[in-house]
């Protein structure tokens, strides 16, 4: 247990003459996320978070899973290429992508569901669709993604094609997406006197769980202090620990960015009207080549005015 223990103490900043604590650990930082649940060595520890989410709609477990190439190529000269967290199949055909995202992002349903596309899109010529796979995205999200009153204390929603008229009536069972909402979670999980899998699972994600609760946890479940000795390695590689910095400054200095281009944006908008400051905001971050779905998250423009300001830029 000490080695566990030592993995959740501040660690001193490699690289540097002088020692200072470390922050606490963020365990959805991608370059950590990814050491722990992306490697072949440990796919067990991967398993064991999408049985959890599988659990959930009372899907039977997986028994196997192989990692795939995490990256989706263009499906032509000007599509959009993209880098996924987790991507793997199963003997059964089933595929799973698991997805983290630290900070607000509000097309994130579309992104999945774009992801889900290009995943399910997989038949080869001269095969019949009924080899088509089954497609199961996991979003795992440090922030609320529904913010509706009647959706308000839902942490885990799960979305498929259904009859709207008849919802239980499936078009097909190929398509999954899930959302799993932590800060959703965390308000709530004073009220569980019992962990099920994915509690645990969200337990060990959250930065509000106190190093005396981790150490509860990993005593009580092996998968998790599975996760946590690899951390724990992860922890003690100068080379990964610097990664992991330069991810978490990465993201913050972008969030730094996207405050003081939005409150220049409204200094702007109180001197020439709120929607043409807004508009000069999306024009500064389309010059500085920002993804489109992130500049319509930060502005609140529609997708479509930010696409006709990029054609006049």
């Amino acid at each position: 247990m000490l080695t566990l223990m030592l993995a959740l103490q501040p660690k001193k900043t490699y690289g540097c003459s002088m020692t200072t604590e470390r922050k606490p650990i963020n365990r959805l930082n991608d370059v950590l996320m990814k050491y722990v649940f992306a490697d072949n060595e440990r796919k067990h520890i991967t398993l064991s978070l999408i049985n959890a989410v599988f659990a959930l709609e009372g899907t039977p477990p997986l028994v196997d899973f192989t990692f795939r190439d995490r990256e989706i190529s263009p499906d032509n000269m000007e599509g959009k290429e993209s880098q996924l967290d987790i991507l793997g199949s199963c003997s059964d055909g089933t595929v799973v992508n698991v997805e983290v995202q630290v900070d607000r992002l509000n097309s994130m349903g579309k992104r999945s569901l774009y992801y889900w596309s290009r995943l399910y899109n997989q038949l080869r010529r001269g095969k019949p669709y009924g080899e088509l796979p089954r497609t199961v995205c996991i979003n795992l999200l440090a922030f609320n993604l529904f913010t509706d009153a009647e959706l308000s204390s839902d942490w885990h929603s799960c979305f498929a094609v259904v009859n709207k008229r008849r919802p239980e009536h499936l078009l097909t069972e190929d398509l999954e997406i899930h959302f799993l909402e932590l800060p959703k979670w965390e308000r709530l999980r004073r009220q569980k006197a019992d962990y099920s899998a994915i509690d645990k699972w969200l337990a060990y994600f959250s930065r509000s769980t106190t190093p005396e609760q981790m150490e509860e946890l990993a005593m009580s479940e092996a998968i998790i202090r599975d996760a946590l000795q690899a951390e724990h390695r992860f922890m003690q590689d100068p080379n990964l620990v610097t990664a992991y910095d330069q991810a978490e400054k990465a993201r913050l200095d972008r969030i730094a960015r996207e405050e003081y281009l939005l409150d220049q944006g409204r200094k702007e908008g109180l001197e020439e009207g709120q929607h043409t400051g807004i508009r000069k905001v999306a024009l500064t971050m389309l010059g500085m080549n920002m993804p489109i779905d992130e500049i319509v998250a930060i502005t609140g423009l529609p997708q479509s005015e930010i696409m006709e300001l990029q054609k006049g830029s």
